[in-house]
């Protein structure tokens, strides 16, 4: 995705007293950044400034000073409010439009021919009057219908993210407001992510068992059905999750938005704000 295609005007230059405040900061062998965005908290604006060593091509963070307009230094207490709007801010849109919007364009294609050999068999399992069967039945189709309704959802927050990131590169401005809906709309991308995760997983015996049912139902001489049959044990196999998967879906349900593998890193930088303390 190109960003700059989204961008609503260039990054503004820093005022010259910000960079000079930015640059009285620097330790040996270092170079500073200022953020185009500035944190509008409590009717006061803040400038945000990182530090990485000069040479550096991986530009790892080594130090961050957050400046008020008029040149003063927050107390460190005052900056962290300034760190989790503006650094939430970046995170959840770069997440978003990156990973969110390669998962969005997944094709459907298994999906919609899931529900097609799932339909085939409707007839089946409404004849047999069975609630276990009707169960198990509704259950499968289950996962067709959520893949299809997530990834509507995913394609919208994905849009919803380059209409913010236009919004935020036009203003350059970040607010407890702006921040929310970036947040909420970051964590409704995960929401959808996890429902796609866990329809698949957590289905599993109730799909293996509706499908020996399925077989003993179907006619040894209905030629057609047992075709059909194949081919959605074929993606019932298929469905079925690996160790591998096993781990990384219990990884990722025990932590849906990443806060706790998180956490280190946060408190890391929070650790190399640079002003003042009480």
């Amino acid at each position: 995705m190109n960003l700059e295609e989204l961008k609503g005007r260039p990054n503004p230059e820093p005022p010259e007293l910000i960079k000079n405040v930015a640059k009285e900061h620097l330790k040996d062998g270092e170079k500073f950044n200022i953020y185009p965005q500035k944190a509008f908290l409590n009717g006061k604006t803040y400038f945000y400034a990182t530090y990485c060593n000069v040479g550096d091509t991986k530009e790892e963070l080594t130090g961050i000073l957050v400046i008020r307009e008029d040149g003063s230094l927050p107390l460190h207490k005052e900056c962290l409010d300034v760190y989790y709007y503006l650094s939430g801010v970046e995170t959840g849109l770069t997440n978003v439009l990156a990973q969110g919007s390669d998962w969005s364009k997944r094709p459907m294609g298994v999906w919609k021919k899931l529900q097609s050999l799932l339909d085939s068999f409707a007839d089946t399992v409404h004849a047999s009057n069975d609630p276990a069967f009707q169960k198990g039945y509704d259950v499968f189709c289950s996962i067709p219908n959520t893949m299809f309704e997530t990834q509507d959802q995913l394609k919208e927050v994905v849009e919803n993210a380059k209409k913010y990131y236009t919004e935020l590169t036009t203003d350059y401005v970040v607010t407890k407001e702006f921040h929310d809906k970036v947040d909420e709309n970051y964590r409704l991308m995960m929401e959808n992510m996890k429902k796609q995760f866990e329809v698949q997983i957590e289905t599993e015996e109730e799909r293996t068992k509706f499908m020996k049912q399925l077989k003993a139902s179907i006619s040894f001489l209905d030629l057609s059905k047992q075709v059909s049959y194949m081919r959605l044990n074929k993606l019932h196999k298929w469905l079925n999750a690996d160790k591998a998967t096993m781990d990384e879906y219990e990884d990722f349900k025990n932590d849906i938005y990443r806060e706790k593998a998180n956490a280190q890193g946060r408190k890391k930088q929070i650790e190399m704000i640079r002003n003042p303390r009480d």
